[in-house]
């Protein structure tokens, strides 16, 4: 997991799959490895200053079946 412009572009060569870490908490909760992102989302906002509008809360949820 990376974040990196010239890493993703690298990544991106090589027709590897990228994910951000929200789409890794999606991953996380579909394959049941975390209970909820809700919680997770709220912590990531709250304690890391991680910017996320509402709608994508939204979209988040929904993948994951919390909306």
């Amino acid at each position: 997991m990376i974040d990196e412009r010239r890493g993703r572009h690298i990544a991106a060569r090589f027709d590897l799959k990228m994910l951000g870490l929200l789409g890794v908490l999606v991953e996380a909760r579909r394959k049941g490895l975390i209970p909820s992102v809700s919680p997770l989302l709220s912590e990531l906002s709250r304690a890391a200053g991680f910017y996320m509008t509402p709608e994508l809360i939204n979209r988040v949820k929904a993948a994951c079946g919390e909306a």
